[in-house]
């Protein structure tokens, strides 16, 4: 860059996790501004929060993981429009991965972060992360309405957007339906998740196993009655 003459005006990252905001430190050292939306940029402050976020304590297994930043640094938290040089930059609510992604819609094209995931992707991780899967839905529902172009984080750019986001949808509801199937006369959560995990055919080390967990908890608390009985939290049918 530095031989083409090219100066870098800012980093915009959709989310915390490591994989999308790792090498920011190092470019943040360099004089480059970091832009973040507000509640992304708490967390890339205190990048320790990351993991108890994921596993709801303090886990070592997992602290040097893809999804823990390793530095922290500090982002400009943005709400509205951003100018860089000639182009106006407009952040887009997609929660839902996260709780606070966002993504950056430019001259007709969208850079959705993880809001959604390739084919390929899901074939490989076949339950998808997210924290909350009413806003997952709800961020697929728009990005599907979306006229432009739509860049994604796995995958690039997409080429046939409506078949990739309803196959999205479909797995969410492919997982949802599980969830129901399994609940019909109530089930114990950690139950659950085991089940879910087998039939999905989840094997992934310790930290897909709190990432995967976390989408069928999520799901569950979305779309089921919850109750905590005998020491135990039983999910059933809504």
């Amino acid at each position: 860059l530095v031989q083409r003459e090219i100066k870098i005006k800012g980093l915009l990252l959709t989310h915390s996790h490591s994989d999308h905001s790792g090498g920011a430190f190092y470019a943040q050292k360099r004089g480059i501004p970091i832009y973040a939306s507000p509640l992304e940029t708490s967390v890339l402050q205190h990048p320790e929060l990351l993991n108890v976020l994921i596993s709801g304590f303090n886990n070592s297994l997992i602290s040097g993981s893809k999804f823990v930043t390793p530095q922290k640094f500090n982002p400009v938290g943005i709400e509205a429009s951003l100018t860089l040089s000639d182009s106006i930059l407009t952040p887009v609510d997609l929660k839902g991965h996260t709780l606070g992604q966002i993504g950056y819609e430019c001259n007709g094209i969208l850079f959705a972060g993880d809001a959604f995931f390739s084919m390929e992707t899901l074939e490989a991780h076949p339950i998808p992360y997210m924290l909350d899967a009413r806003s997952f839905l709800e961020s697929l529902a728009k990005l599907r309405s979306y006229d432009g172009k739509i860049v994604i984080s796995h995958g690039g750019l997409v080429s046939d957007k409506n078949r990739i986001i309803d196959f999205n949808i479909e797995r969410i509801n492919g997982i949802a339906d599980f969830v129901r199937d399994k609940s019909v006369n109530g089930i114990e959560m950690n139950t659950l998740i085991k089940l879910a995990l087998s039939h999905f055919n989840s094997k992934r080390d310790i930290l897909g196993y709190f990432l995967d967990s976390t989408t069928i908890k999520s799901i569950a608390f979305s779309f089921s009655k919850i109750k905590l009985s005998d020491g135990e939290v039983i999910v059933s049918t809504a």
